[in-house]
């Protein structure tokens, strides 16, 4: 009974999310957008990888043209191959955290071309907004956006703005990373009243390696 209405959810979900990426012109065009993202929520993977990359780009585009952005002229500052005053700082802060993204495609000792990319489209948002530069992390945000967009470096900028400075709070990647904190504030109350077992580990391994090596955090 199980494997049967198991299989009969996936009919109704199959159904309503065979929508084309434009809408269907008319009344009728809110309806299908509304239904067809129902559906997608109750994926287990949300929006089908091959939707992703095209639904992503609408965001971002739809995101910078409600900022009134000339995207060609933005591009050109950001990738543009001159030296700027700050460069060489980012630059080597970028290059501590490229080793150490783990996303296949950016590791290893033979994805030199690809951490190179990887190295662009981060210098680019930092010289994007200057408020923010480089903050740490920024690395796997870039190298999945990077995956999902094949590569093109303007078109991982685009989504990485619209992430950054539209979709995360303001303080997200500030100095003091205030918002990042609650979040992870919030993670761990959550994990202490869904998985309490594990958060007793994890407070245990915390407690030994404050006993260790004072002031030390276990991550």
């Amino acid at each position: 009974t199980a494997i049967l209405q198991a299989s009969s959810q996936k009919r109704r979900i199959d159904s309503k999310i065979r929508f084309s990426i434009e809408p269907l012109p008319g009344d009728d065009a809110f309806n299908q957008w509304r239904d067809a993202m129902k559906a997608v929520a109750r994926l287990p993977m949300g929006i089908p990888p091959e939707f992703r990359k095209k639904v992503w780009l609408a965001l971002a585009d739809n995101h910078l043209s409600s900022l009134r952005i000339d995207w060609e002229k933005t591009k050109k500052f950001a990738f543009n191959e001159r030296s700027n005053p700050d460069d060489n700082k980012l630059g080597m802060q970028i290059v501590k955290d490229l080793h150490r993204t783990g996303c296949s495609g950016f590791s290893g000792q033979d994805n030199d071309e690809d951490r190179a990319v990887l190295k662009r489209v981060l210098l680019a948002y930092a010289r994007w907004n200057k408020a923010v530069g480089y903050c740490q992390g920024f690395n796997v945000l870039a190298a999945l956006i990077l995956d999902v967009v094949n590569r093109r470096e303007d078109d991982a900028l685009k989504v990485m703005i619209f992430l950054v400075d539209h979709v995360l709070p303001d303080s997200y990647f500030a100095n003091n990373l205030r918002a990042l904190s609650v979040d992870m504030a919030v993670f761990r109350d959550l994990l202490g009243l869904k998985f309490p077992e594990l958060s007793k580990h994890l407070d245990h391994l915390q407690n030994a390696a404050r006993d260790m090596n004072s002031g030390a955090n276990y991550e």
